[in-house]
């Protein structure tokens, strides 16, 4: 895990992390120029496990779908492990749709995109 954090490194990435109360719940984490294609990218949006199935994960996707408006940004994208049945059933209930499967670092991941407007249009 750390190696995969250390890989990113030399990108421009921005971290936030989620906070209710006084509990840390989760992390967002994304660069808004991904070198190989050029698109934002969601890397990470993780809730803790004991903070899980309260609707915490959608607020958060919602969030940073606002800002990324807010930048004039018009779809983002993000990986997701094919045998990761959660994960892609939680992206596609948010209407990111596969666009392309890779093999990353010999595992079957698949590369999400989600067309971000505004509301109502």
């Amino acid at each position: 895990m750390l190696e995969e954090h250390e890989e990113g490194d030399g990108l421009d990435k921005e971290r936030y992390l989620i906070k209710v109360g006084d509990d840390f719940i989760g992390i967002v984490d994304f660069i808004m120029e991904n070198p190989r294609d050029k698109k934002p990218w969601l890397g990470l949006l993780i809730i803790r496990k004991d903070w899980t199935r309260k609707s915490f994960a959608g607020k958060a996707l919602a969030k940073y779908e606002e800002l990324m408006r807010g930048r004039n940004i018009t779809e983002v994208r993000l990986g997701c492990f094919s045998d990761n049945s959660t994960g892609m059933q939680f992206w596609e209930k948010n209407s990111f749709q596969k666009v392309e499967e890779i093999n990353f670092k010999e595992k079957p991941l698949w590369i999400l995109e989600k067309k971000i407007v505004e509301d109502g249009i």
